[in-house]
């Protein structure tokens, strides 16, 4: 495909008819370029409107206004998931079929059918963030195949489309529209980090624990944070959806890992509750910026390096006094979002 462009190089014009000629389909956009550069410009843009003329007599050579419209008289399938505001992806071959990479760059979380321009008997999808897998809920589509996907706002997946049928687990899905809250009461405890360990308690209001007082504000390390809930009786599994988090967090629930996650989405599957009385704990860590901002503050010694000089981005002296307090903790909502394989069957 050439587009449409000014400028053209006669001899690149010419490789074009070569690549005519060994059999490959040559779609040319627009109109006669001209030749590049002053020296005799005029012989040059004439060779090139010569070599251009003999474009339309070759077999396999397309002289066109829109390329999708001639994309689509050679058969060849635009992606059509393009359309979709938001998304993006890159994909690649493979000896068993195509693999996309897919990430949701809107604000908004996006749920439904994404359609892949590949046949397709089975699409699998894996979670980068934490390893789960499972085969999608597909559907023929148009000029492919449909698989549904949940991806919320910053979220990725990736996409495996496959020839073949395969047998395994389906893919967990959550139940559109239905979010559970859970209780705002959790306790808070400062279990590693420093310069000090912050005094803990119970929290009515998820918040930046900065608000807890100086000592909270200065500290930078492990905060766990613990609720006590019974099953919502909804489903097996739940989908525990963190909300804001800053910055990273491991989950826990009667005391088995949950996973871990590092960045947006904070989401997590749930499986294995108790009737009653079961035990959420999330360990949240932050940045190191609000304890090296209060070492600054108190002009304590901290940058012990002898082999460079530590400087700021404008190479002036380092110095963070003037930083503002970043937010830190788990600061919600927190929600469980039933989960099944055949929620939009």
């Amino acid at each position: 495909i050439i587009p449409s462009c000014k400028y053209l190089p006669a001899e690149t014009a010419h490789s074009f008819l070569d690549l005519a000629d060994a059999g490959a389909m040559i779609i040319l956009e627009g109109d006669v370029p001209m030749a590049p550069g002053w020296h005799n410009m005029e012989e040059r843009t004439a060779e090139l409107k010569r070599i251009w003329n003999q474009f339309q007599p070759v077999k396999g050579v397309r002289k066109v206004v829109d390329v999708h419209e001639a994309l689509k008289t050679t058969g060849i399938r635009r992606e059509m998931l393009t359309d979709i505001e938001g998304l993006e992806f890159i994909r690649r071959k493979t000896d068993q079929g195509t693999e996309y990479f897919l990430v949701n760059q809107g604000k908004q979380p996006f749920e439904g059918w994404i359609p892949l321009d590949v046949e397709a008997q089975s699409v699998i999808l894996m979670d980068p963030m934490t390893g789960s897998s499972g085969k999608g809920t597909v559907q023929d589509g148009r000029n492919g195949t449909n698989v549904l996907v949940q991806l919320p706002s910053k979220g990725s997946i990736v996409l495996r489309a496959l020839s073949h049928e395969i047998e395994g687990a389906d893919w967990t899905y959550t139940y559109a529209g239905l979010s559970l809250s859970l209780d705002p009461n959790w306790k808070i405890e400062f279990i590693s980090g420093g310069e000090t360990l912050p005094p803990g308690g119970e929290l009515t209001v998820l918040d930046s624990w900065t608000t807890l007082g100086e000592q909270a504000a200065a500290f930078s390390g492990t905060a766990k944070y613990s609720l006590r809930f019974d099953d919502p009786g909804r489903a097996d599994k739940y989908q525990l959806d963190l909300g804001n988090v800053q910055n990273t967090a491991a989950v826990y629930l009667n005391g088995q890992a949950m996973g871990t996650s590092i960045m947006a989405p904070f989401q997590f599957v749930l499986s294995g509750l108790k009737p009653k009385d079961n035990l959420l704990e999330v360990h949240v860590t932050n940045l190191a910026a609000n304890r090296i901002r209060d070492l600054d503050r108190r002009e304590v010694v901290w940058k012990n390096f002898y082999d460079i000089n530590f400087v700021n981005i404008d190479y002036e002296k380092f110095d963070a006094s003037n930083w503002l307090v970043r937010s830190a903790g788990l600061l919600g909502p927190v929600t469980l979002q039933p989960m099944a394989d055949d929620v939009y069957a």
